[in-house]
Order: C-alpha cells, then sequence, then structure tokens
C-alpha cells in the first residue's frame, strides 16, 4: 500500500475493475477479493486467538492482536476467525510448520473483505476489521503471528503452572 494511495483503493485494486469493490461493499458490505497478488491472509481460529490472548473477550482479543500484529485483521464471529493480512509470498513459508492450525491462503483463494471503515459488527453485516488498514501499516507481521500461534499451542497443550 502507497501512502498516497488509501485502504478503500487499494483493495478494491485487488480487482480487475476496482468498480466491482465499491459497488459490493455498498451492496453488501464486502467484496469477495482475490489473494496472492497483493496480500495473503493467515486464517487464525478465534479458539486459539482466545488461548493466546489468555482471554475469551473480543474486545480484549481483538485489542491485543492489533497491538501484537500492528497490520490489518479481519475477524469473522460468525465463521469463528479472524484473518491477519500479510504479504504476497507468506503462505510458502507459513504453511510449511503452520498449516494444520492457522493455515496462510493465497492465490487459489478469495476473501470476503470488508469496506476499510466498518470496524464494528452489526447483525446485518458481522465480518468487521479488528485493526483497520492504514497506508503505513499494509500487512500484519509474521513473526508476531508465529509468537501468538506458539503461545496458543503451549496453553492448549500444557497444563497450567501451580504454585507449590
Amino acid at each position: 500500500m502507497h501512502h498516497n494511495t488509501s485502504p478503500t483503493d487499494w483493495y478494491a485494486g485487488a480487482l480487475r475493475d476496482p468498480a466491482e469493490a465499491y459497488a459490493a461493499w455498498r451492496t453488501c458490505g464486502v467484496a469477495v477479493l482475490p489473494l496472492g497478488e497483493r496480500f495473503e491472509a493467515i486464517r487464525f481460529p478465534q479458539a486459539l486467538a482466545a488461548a493466546a490472548v489468555g482471554c475469551t473477550t473480543t474486545t480484549v482479543v481483538n485489542l491485543a492482536f492489533a497491538d501484537a500484529l500492528e497490520g490489518p485483521i479481519i475477524h469473522d464471529p460468525r465463521g469463528g476467525n479472524y484473518y491477519l493480512l500479510v504479504a504476497p509470498g507468506t503462505r510458502t513459508r507459513w504453511n510449511r510448520t503452520h498449516q494444520r492450525r492457522a493455515e496462510c491462503l493465497g492465490a487459489d483463494t478469495r476473501l470476503g473483505v470488508p469496506h476499510p471503515t466498518h470496524h464494528h459488527p452489526t447483525p446485518a453485516r458481522p465480518l468487521y476489521w479488528a485493526n483497520p488498514p492504514t497506508p503505513d501499516t499494509p500487512f500484519c507481521r509474521t513473526a508476531a503471528a508465529n509468537l501468538l500461534l506458539r503461545i496458543a499451542t503451549a496453553r492448549l497443550t500444557e497444563p497450567a503452572a501451580t504454585t507449590p
């Protein structure tokens, strides 16, 4: 994303005809965009996100993920997933080690992307930005995503420490 390009224009540009994205955002609140060329997305299950943060409160998870990942995050509460938007090329490296728990989606996939100003879920439009995109933060930090996944895995597989 370039500093002189708005997030809305940048995401709409993922389609051959950006007007299709604008029309979808107007009518449905979500544009279905191809992954791979402009960005990819790590599908991070909500249960793993809660385990990583140590809390099931959505607002707390959203804030913790935004702080740690420093990039755009879509939350799909109906589907039970967060989508961490990452740089193209992440999929190959990521899926070698993490595919079973949090797959990185790429070129053969499309993703529902809410309008960049939709920051809160509504009954009619539950898909929203848990952390909205900005020109300065086009992608999440994959090293931070890796660490969050490792923390979640540890919390789900190891018993909690007890004090003597």
